[in-house]
Formats: C-alpha cells, sequence, structure tokens
C-alpha cells in the first residue's frame, strides 16, 4: 500500500520535507567565495551536483527575495571555489551555515585554515579533501510555487586533492568518510556496497 500526495494540495514546506527526504545522500558543495570588502564568504549548499565531468550545478534559495551572499558573489566575480568535506568536518561545515550581515566573514565561527586558489581569487579549504576551482557558466531562475531558486552551473578549472586520495596514474579518486545530507537536519556519510555487476 502507497500513499498518494498530490503536491498541488500540499503545503511548499511540506513539498521539500518529502522531496528532500528521497533524494538522498546529497553531496554537500561547500563554497568560498570573495565578499564585496574582499572578506570570505563560507556556506554549505547540498542542493548541488555535478551533471558533466566538468560542470556542477548549485541550486540557491532566495529567502524574501534576497538572494544568497554566495550567488551574489558569483555573479559578480564569475568565479568561486567549490570545497568538498568528509565526516571529520561536519562541525565547520555545519556552523559555516550561519545567518551574518553581507560582507561578514563565517571564518569568525569556524577553525579552518585557508590557501590560494591558481585561477580563482577566491580561497582553498585546506581540510577539505578536495577542492574545485570554478567559474561561472550560467544561472536561471526558477520559480517554484512561489519559492525562487537561483539554478547555477559552475565549469570545472582545476581541482585539489589530497594525494593520499588520489592515484595519478589511473585519475582514481577515493574520498573516504564523504559528507552527505539526509532529511531535515540530518547528515549522512557512505559505505561501499559489495557489489559484483553481472553484465
Amino acid at each position: 500500500m502507497k500513499t498518494y500526495i498530490d503536491y498541488a494540495e500540499i503545503s511548499q514546506a511540506a513539498r521539500r520535507k518529502i522531496t528532500s527526504a528521497a533524494v538522498i545522500p546529497r553531496p554537500i558543495a561547500w563554497i568560498t567565495t570573495v565578499n564585496e570588502n574582499g572578506s570570505i564568504n563560507v556556506a554549505p549548499f547540498s542542493f548541488f551536483t555535478m551533471i558533466s565531468p566538468s560542470i556542477l550545478m548549485v541550486s540557491f534559495v532566495q529567502i524574501k527575495d534576497r538572494r544568497k551572499d554566495t550567488f551574489e558573489n558569483i555573479l559578480r566575480s564569475k568565479q568561486a571555489v567549490v570545497n568538498i568535506g568528509d565526516i571529520s568536518l561536519i562541525e565547520a561545515i555545519d556552523n559555516s551555515s550561519i545567518t551574518i550581515p553581507y560582507n561578514e566573514s563565517e571564518l569568525a565561527y569556524i577553525d579552518v585554515n585557508l590557501g590560494p586558489a591558481k585561477q580563482v581569487m577566491a580561497p582553498l579549504i585546506l581540510e577539505a579533501p578536495i577542492a574545485f576551482e570554478v567559474e561561472f557558466l550560467s544561472h536561471e531562475e526558477l520559480d517554484d510555487n512561489g519559492s525562487k531558486y537561483d539554478l547555477t552551473l559552475l565549469r570545472i578549472l582545476a581541482s585539489h586533492i589530497n594525494s593520499d586520495l588520489y592515484d595519478s596514474e589511473k585519475h582514481y579518486v577515493r574520498l573516504e568518510n564523504p559528507l552527505s545530507r539526509l532529511e531535515g537536519p540530518k547528515y549522512g556519510s557512505s559505505t561501499e556496497l559489495e557489489y559484483i555487476r553481472k553484465f
């Protein structure tokens, strides 16, 4: 037996709860950008995925028609760094989601170290095992039943990977204990499944 739910008959909050609980685990883009005053913005986003080998997608929700600081910075500078964290960084990633005034930095609330990127102004988070330098590719504003989202495509220019996780001959990356979002405020990780393809 299944419960049928017509999305036209429930609230946007209810839709979000159902969909975000079903589409899991979701990777987290821990994005660093440069604010207008030169300070560093750090924020996590779980409406995030890859859509091709060198293009990433991030969806930024607008709150009361105010766009996310991260999105505004990307739109202005056309660049960012997408850091990929693991479970050792869960507290820092969660704490960086706080709401603070624009041009203030989340770095005051988290204990991480920054390093320079090669092709963009935004810095890397050195504790993150993987970081992608990205440039702005395109953007589309979506209206989802009155809630607005900035759907943004970012092209990867370069990656920074912890050497012990990277096989330079085969280009394999083994991210141990990756962090992901589950339903509501919950986080999770992934374990490898022992399964052999039959075809």
